[in-house]
């Protein structure tokens, strides 16, 4: 034991103290402001193109009013048909002529406008004139239908769940709870993911540094090879844990200068699938009061320390298996990385387990996903927030104990043998020869 804390020792004190470390642990927290100031200012930018569109309108369809509302683009109208409006294309007046007609039938739904221009259109300006023309149309219908606008108006309803429960009276009767479950399934899943392949990889790189500079083969002279393992896997884990933590400390501070610099809602959240941003955007409108009183009836006391088990035994697991592959390989970067794709492919498959999982924490999918041992560290934390039952907790937990400690047992079978072989090329096959070595 005390080698194994002489090795954690120098693992994490050769690496907090260094000027890299420090100067990357204070530099994130003000890039990602300077990421957020910077993304924020472009998306805040306008994103069409500035053109001006003349409209053929010989009927008069168009509603001049409604149209003139548009400010990212200028319309024209005008009741000249397209061969009259031609030449202001070639003279620079116009860039684009739309001819719009009246429907033929008030109950048809699928119209196809012609445009007339030699300019290659975005994306982005070619849906807000589609947006622009459908409510024209909508209008035109509207108003030929003699429908009355305010009562059309009345028609869309916005439901809300108020959750009462019936016999089991627990405390989580808001409407908000699925929203704030929502969104700390999303920050442990990701916070998992993040931590599990960085420090995994960097395990695996200090493995194939200490190889390639024959500096493993004095040190294995006074330890064993499975305790220069642990030592390592700990050592690296507790410097990514405190980068972690002072990280955590300094996130808040840079969302709060970023909101202060760029003002509220200037991001539009994109994650598809994800669905943990659009948990956002519904917790703003749910009201800070209510958020914070879901989340004083969360079960602290059993979340926090459920999910702190999951995190070491997940970075166990995967950290051990990049030793193993650190060892297993020279200085080869390729095939370092060859050897870690199935690794990082299970990584990224839990992370989109978990994403489906916050959706539908209760599904098959998720929970046998719980109980998979790869797919455990980044599923299950994101189903705490919702109250799974206690027993797939705990079945989960074991679950993955005992899985960290074969793979753990396997890792150290390779990495014996593969620390101290040189020169030769480490094959799926070979490794599992390793695994039968005396």
């Amino acid at each position: 034991m005390n080698k194994l804390w002489l090795i954690i020792k120098r693992e994490y004190t050769t690496r907090v103290f260094k000027k890299s470390f420090i100067l990357l642990t204070l530099l994130v927290p003000l890039g990602i402001i300077a990421f957020s100031v910077i993304i924020g200012f472009i998306m805040s930018r306008n994103t069409v193109q500035n053109i001006r569109v003349a409209i053929s309108d010989p009927q008069q369809m168009v509603n001049d009013s409604l149209i003139r509302k548009n400010s990212e683009i200028q319309y024209i109208i005008s009741d000249q048909p397209f061969e009259s409006l031609k030449s202001g294309i070639q003279s620079g007046q116009y860039q684009a002529v739309l001819e719009v007609m009246p429907p033929e039938d008030l109950k048809q739904k699928d119209f196809k406008i012609r445009i007339n221009t030699d300019e290659r259109l975005d994306i982005n300006t070619t849906e807000s004139i589609r947006n622009t023309l459908a409510r024209q149309y909508r209008n035109y219908k509207i108003k030929n239908l003699q429908l009355n606008m305010d009562e059309i108006n009345t028609l869309d309803v916005d439901i809300s769940l108020d959750r009462h429960a019936v016999f089991n009276q627990d405390k989580k009767q808001s409407n908000v709870s699925n929203v704030v479950g929502a969104i700390l399934g999303g920050i442990m899943g990701i916070l998992m993911y993040i931590f599990v392949l960085g420090q995994g990889m960097m395990v695996m790189r200090s493995v194939m540094e200490e190889k390639m500079t024959r500096i493993v083969e004095v040190i294995l002279s006074s330890v064993k090879p499975i305790e220069l393992m642990m030592g390592k896997i700990i050592g690296v884990g507790a410097v990514g844990l405190t980068q972690l933590l002072i990280w955590i400390i300094f996130m808040p501070l840079a969302g709060i200068i970023t909101t202060l610099m760029l003002g509220k809602n200037v991001f539009k959240p994109s994650m598809s699938g994800v669905n943990v941003d659009q948990a956002i955007q519904q917790a703003d409108s749910l009201g800070l009061e209510n958020i914070m009183m879901e989340l004083g009836q969360m079960n602290w006391w059993f979340i926090i320390p459920v999910f702190l088990l999951f995190f070491v035994f997940g970075y166990f697991l995967f950290a051990s298996l990049c030793a193993a592959i650190g060892s297993a390989v020279g200085d080869d970067q390729s095939e370092a990385q060859q050897l870690l794709l199935p690794i990082t492919l299970l990584i990224v498959m839990g992370l989109y387990i978990a994403m489906a999982a916050i959706r539908a924490p209760y599904s098959n999918l998720a929970v046998i996903s719980s109980f998979i041992p790869f797919f455990a560290p980044m599923v299950m934390p994101t189903r705490l927030a919702f109250d799974p039952p206690v027993w797939q907790t705990l079945l989960s937990l074991a679950i993955l104990a005992i899985s960290c400690y074969f793979f753990a047992l396997l890792a150290a079978k390779i990495y014996r043998t593969g620390i101290l072989m040189y020169g030769k090329k480490a094959s799926f096959k070979e490794i599992g020869k390793w695994l039968f070595y005396k």
